[in-house]
């Protein structure tokens, strides 16, 4: 197994040296036409079976671009961010959720570094099910933070007290489906839904939280601690969306691929094209909702970013420049080329043939 597994990351790199990185001058074209029909079956939760789905021409090319990043062996050449220190209620470790959202923890942390190496920083995970445990580990760390967005209580996954500590509340993951639920101690006493009983989309972000949580360490640790007030939420959300899901793929060592992935989040999870008919640049700021556009959106458009424009290379620079410019937009334009205004018009091109495939009607 371990030699078929390295063959098969030996072949992915050999691969990857033939996938140019273009830049902005030269980046690939939004493409709709001709749109494949592909099969999927999820890798957890139910149906078990095999679906199908269309995909756009551009969907097909930056998938395959992805995917080969997600199964890269060797990662690219950054200083490591130091790894976070788990706190976990007793009970919890025996959690499928728990232990498979691990895993995927630990890939993300292969797919992110800084240059610089001078920032020094511990950050903490806290994983519990009860409000009153997680409540007392947070206090315990010294952190104070404002919950009335969320009445009063911790409702799935939060990084909070300067992007140092990161909350799950299993509980929220388990149970939470809609916005409006409220966390109850009913809920909390309630055992772990089985996955052979869990809608499998429900099942995708749950196993993605902590690797997403996660993202916004790294992110904050790559600037050295500093962010830009200008950076939009698309590209804060989205990054975190996608880099989560190159770390589920990642983790699976081939349970799960990056096609699996993509249509589960973006084909399955919410009509895109209902529920986020604006564009891009509408989502620069937070909405503080549960399944907001600047997640779906932009998770498209990161995925179009790292795919078409110089891979998670480019995209650590321009955390990296930040730090230098105190500006986001100015960054932008270091890095990429182009303005963010010009880059929104781009994936929002993208994001409507996403939709109009998604909404092609199956033969």
């Amino acid at each position: 197994m371990r030699l078929m597994i390295l063959k098969i990351s030996v072949i992915a790199l050999a691969a990857q040296l033939f996938v140019s990185q273009p830049t902005a001058q030269s980046a690939v074209p939004n493409v709709l036409y001709p749109m494949k029909l592909v099969a999927v079956k999820p890798a957890y939760g139910i149906p078990s079976r095999t679906f199908r789905a269309y995909i756009s021409k551009s969907e097909v090319d930056i998938v395959r671009r992805l995917q080969l990043i997600a199964v890269e062996p060797y990662p690219i050449l950054a200083i490591p961010l130091p790894p976070p220190e788990l706190i976990v209620e007793p009970g919890i470790e025996n959690s499928k959720t728990f232990n498979l959202a691990s895993l995927a923890l630990r890939s993300s942390e292969t797919l992110l570094g800084h240059r610089r190496g001078s920032y020094e920083f511990k950050s903490h995970f806290i994983i519990g099910r009860t409000q009153k445990w997680i409540k007392e580990q947070v206090a315990k760390l010294g952190c104070v933070v404002d919950l009335s967005r969320t009445g009063g209580v911790f409702l799935m996954g939060s990084t909070i007290c300067n992007q140092t500590i990161v909350v799950i509340n299993l509980t929220g993951y388990f149970f939470i489906t809609s916005a409006g639920q409220k966390i109850t101690s009913a809920l909390e006493a309630r055992a772990e839904p089985l996955f052979s009983k869990t809608d499998y989309r429900i099942i995708s972000r749950n196993i993605s939280s902590m690797a997403h949580e996660w993202v916004h360490i790294a992110r904050n640790g790559i600037s050295s601690g500093f962010s830009a007030g200008n950076e939009p939420a698309w590209l804060r959300e989205g990054m975190a969306e996608i880099i989560s899901g190159l770390a589920m793929v990642r983790a699976s060592v081939g349970f799960n691929n990056y096609l699996k992935f993509h249509v589960i989040r973006f084909h399955k999870f919410s009509n895109i094209a209902r529920s986020c008919p604006n564009p891009l640049s509408t989502y620069r700021r937070s909405t503080f909702l549960l399944s907001n556009c600047e997640y779906l959106l932009g998770g498209l458009a990161v995925e179009l970013l790292i795919a078409n424009y110089g891979g998670l290379d480019k995209l650590i620079s321009l955390y990296d420049d930040v730090h230098e410019t105190n500006d986001f937009n100015r960054s932008f334009i270091n890095i990429y080329g182009m303005s963010i205004r010009s880059f929104e018009s781009r994936a929002d091109k993208y994001s409507r043939y996403v939709a109009i495939a998604a909404n092609r009607r199956l033969p």
